[in-house]
């Protein structure tokens, strides 16, 4: 049977990676490895990892910081046919694996596979939001590129065969967590595997649970620095000429335009004026900005 190998970055959340791991090894499908590629300051994750006692467990740490690097890391060193990714604060579903196994296997054109997100426990986080979510009722196929958050999925729950990074490189270093772009690692390397003719799909069977709560100042955080990853991500596409990446570029300078205008509006007639809506929306314009502007100096990358 096809080992999978499921490559989890993590750094400074012990808990949250103890909950993750657990969910992972409770999993049916048994032919597996959890490579973890740990960034922490400090040993606390390293103490988890050690308390399982699971041969199933992979163990790195390292000290250069960004999710991409340690992303690309843990899949140069894992054994898998089928790398499987999620995020430490997130809770995989028992049968994640095993859907993972059947989706490639129904299809073996299929080169990558995207799933489902939802809320952890919702019902005790009612003043809170849960960021990266994504629900696709169908089964879809994808051959060209795509919006990935409204169409496919995020980076939290998708897995490739391990070829197509030998075939096309590995995620960008720039792009993620961790980097001044804070995101973008998912959406351009699926947009580029798409892009050079290989097919992914959306599998709703393949699940996970995000256990990230936000309040409402912290969420508007997070959604600028999703703009910013966006536009490096979106706007490096576009600038190498797909067209999805022109597309989603323009329609957020659209957005921030036309929100700035109703801000002046509302400010000349004096009224529903909100300083406070006028100051986040000319941070939307500096994240976007930055974005643009991390796309453009690495422009000169080799071709996607």
């Amino acid at each position: 049977m096809v080992l999978i190998s499921v490559v989890i970055a993590t750094k400074n959340r012990p808990k949250d990676l103890k909950n993750c791991l657990k969910a992972i090894l409770r999993n049916k499908f048994k032919n597996f490895e959890v490579v973890v590629v740990d960034q922490s300051k400090n040993k606390e994750s390293e103490k988890i990892i050690k308390s399982f006692r699971s041969k199933r467990i992979i163990y790195k740490h390292q000290r250069k910081e960004g999710k991409s690097y340690a992303l690309n890391y843990g899949i140069k060193i894992s054994k898998g046919k089928l790398i499987a990714f999620t995020d430490d604060d997130c809770i995989v579903s028992k049968d994640w694996l095993k859907n993972i196994f059947s989706s490639f296997k129904r299809n073996k054109y299929i080169y990558g596979v995207f799933g489902n997100t939802l809320p952890y426990r919702k019902q005790f986080h009612k003043d809170e939001s849960c960021p990266s979510r994504i629900v696709v009722k169908k089964y879809s196929m994808f051959k060209i590129p795509v919006v990935h958050w409204e169409k496919i999925g995020n980076g939290n729950n998708m897995a490739f065969r391990k070829e197509v990074f030998e075939m096309l490189g590995y995620f960008k270093e720039w792009l993620s967590t961790g980097t001044y772009s804070y995101s973008g690692e998912d959406s351009e390397f699926v947009n580029r595997l798409l892009y050079r003719g290989f097919s992914v799909s959306h599998d709703p069977s393949v699940l996970v649970y995000h256990n990230s709560w936000l309040t409402y100042k912290e969420y508007r955080l997070k959604k600028l620095h999703y703009l910013c990853g966006m536009m490096a991500s979106y706007g490096y596409l576009g600038l190498k000429g797909v067209d999805i990446g022109k597309k989603v570029v323009a329609r957020h300078i659209y957005f921030t335009k036309e929100n700035l205008k109703g801000d002046i509006i509302k400010f000349i007639k004096i009224k529903n004026f909100s300083l406070q809506e006028f100051i986040y929306h000319l941070k939307e314009l500096f994240y976007l900005s930055k974005g643009l502007f991390i796309a453009f100096i690495h422009r000169r990358e080799n071709h996607i």
